[in-house]
């Protein structure tokens, strides 16, 4: 569940991105590119910025890491939801 709410949110920051004619080839491109040319910039909040990045660190451990994970599904899932949300409107 945590690798969907992530890539959720990668293609909408993705999008955002894409609409303001950048392109990032990466996975990293991508958070980087979000942070200095969306949140920088004032267009969202440093919260949806750290949650796009935490989602990330999350999707790695629960793909690639050998420890459980202990977080709340439901609250990454609304958490994701409002992310979405939120960056349909910037490319609305």
């Amino acid at each position: 569940m945590v690798n969907r709410c992530y890539y959720a949110c990668f293609h909408a920051a993705q999008a955002v991105l894409y609409d303001r004619d950048h392109s990032p080839s990466s996975h990293g491109g991508v958070l980087s590119l979000f942070g200095s040319e969306v949140v920088v910039e004032g267009d969202v909040s440093r919260d949806r910025g750290r949650f796009l990045n935490d989602l990330s660190a999350l999707r790695k451990q629960a793909d690639y890491g050998y420890e459980p994970l202990d977080e709340d599904v439901d609250s990454l899932v609304d958490r994701t939801a409002s992310f979405v949300d939120t960056m349909e409107q910037l490319v609305e």
